[in-house]
C-alpha cells in the first residue's frame, strides 16, 4: 500500500501483485512510499520517485510593441518535464506556408513543469501589413504548435509640405575690389 505521498493521477497500485499500472495524466515528479508485507508478516518500506514527462504545451500570446517595421512576439511554453526547443513561425500567409522561423533567446527550456515566457523581437516587417504568428515547442515526447494569431504593422507617418510664402530675399552685399571677406 502507498503509505506516504501519492502515485501520479492515472496510475494505480495493485496491492496483491505490487504492480503499478495505468497511464499518468499529469507531468511532474512524484515521490511516494510503498509498504509491502511478505508471507511471514514482515513489512518493508521503500520510497520511489517517478518523473512523468509529456509533450510540451505552447500558447501564442498577443504581439506587443508593434511599429511600422518591428514587433515583439510573445508566448508561454510548459516543457512538461523535458528539455524543450521553442520557435516562433511568422509570415503573411495564414497557413504558415513559407513562414520565417525565429528562436526566442529563452530556448531551449530546461526540464520542468511550469509555464515559461517566450519573447522574440522581429524586424524588417512591411508597413501596414497583416502578419500571422504561432509558437511551436518540441521535446523527446512530442511536438506541439500553439494557437495562431494575427497582427498588423503600423502605417508609416504621412508628411505633407505646403508652398513657401512670405519669403524676403536679402541681396548679397556688394563686393569691392581688393576687399577682404
Amino acid at each position: 500500500a502507498v503509505t506516504s505521498g501519492s502515485l501520479p493521477a492515472g496510475l494505480q497500485l495493485n496491492v496483491s501483485t505490487g504492480v503499478i499500472s495505468g497511464t499518468p495524466t499529469t507531468a511532474g515528479n512524484y515521490t511516494f512510499t510503498i509498504k509491502v508485507t511478505d508471507n511471514a508478516n514482515i513489512n518493508t518500506l521503500k520510497e520511489f520517485t517517478l518523473a512523468v514527462v509529456g509533450s510540451p504545451t505552447a500558447t501564442t500570446s498577443s504581439v506587443t510593441s508593434i511599429s511600422v517595421t518591428t514587433a515583439t512576439l510573445n508566448g508561454l511554453v510548459n516543457p512538461r518535464n523535458l528539455t524543450t526547443a521553442v520557435s516562433f513561425c511568422y509570415g503573411i500567409n495564414a497557413s504558415f506556408a513559407d513562414c520565417t522561423q525565429v528562436t526566442p533567446s529563452q530556448s531551449p527550456i530546461s526540464a520542468g513543469t511550469s509555464d515559461n515566457s517566450m519573447t522574440a523581437n522581429i524586424m524588417n516587417l512591411t508597413a501596414d501589413t497583416t502578419y500571422y504568428v504561432r509558437l511551436a515547442a518540441s521535446n523527446n515526447a512530442g511536438s506541439t504548435s500553439g494557437n495562431s494569431i494575427s497582427f498588423t504593422t503600423a502605417s508609416p507617418p504621412i508628411v505633407t509640405t505646403g508652398t513657401a510664402s512670405n519669403l524676403n530675399t536679402v541681396p548679397d552685399p556688394p563686393i569691392t575690389a581688393g576687399a577682404t571677406l
